[in-house]
């Protein structure tokens, strides 16, 4: 997907899997086959327990995952040392998609969007927003977030 067009909207996580699933012999000479998890999970969800449910439900599809289940950052500064940035994009680099798992209560951090923008400039259009609701305020929060607005929407 060329870097101009804005993905589709909307999709379920079954249309994305069914993305996913390409087999590691059908990747092209410039994109090496994935040799580490599948997917990088970014779970920023204000309610834990979602977690395990998610879990479940995207090993049942047949993939593996690596969980990022930071605990909520005090900071709003970005502060990556390029150490830090050769290190993860060479992490990053093993894994074919990015899964965002939030709610209209989280907070993204600053940090978080950085490490977003950083997967999709490795993997352009790899990366998906799985807003799962929450008994917290009903303000659709995905509504004012246009950075995570750009990138595909899974139907919860």
């Amino acid at each position: 997907m060329s870097r101009g067009v804005r993905p589709e909207r909307y999709r379920s996580l079954q249309q994305v899997a069914e993305q996913l699933r390409c087999p590691v012999d059908c990747t092209t000479d410039n994109e090496p086959a994935s040799s580490g998890p599948d997917i990088y999970l970014l779970f920023r969800h204000s309610d834990p327990d979602v977690l395990p449910a998610v879990i479940i439900q995207l090993e049942g599809l047949g993939f593996s995952l690596y969980v990022d289940q930071m605990p909520h950052r005090e900071s709003t500064e970005v502060r990556v040392s390029s150490e830090q940035t050769i290190t993860m994009r060479s992490n990053l680099a093993t894994m074919r998609y990015m899964l965002v798992v939030t709610d209209h209560c989280s907070l993204i951090k600053p940090n978080d969007y950085w490490l977003v923008g950083l997967f999709d400039g490795i993997h352009s259009g790899s990366v998906a927003v799985w807003w799962i609701p929450s008994d917290c305020d009903s303000t659709p929060r995905q509504l004012l977030d246009p950075l995570l607005g750009n990138y595909l929407q899974i139907q919860a």
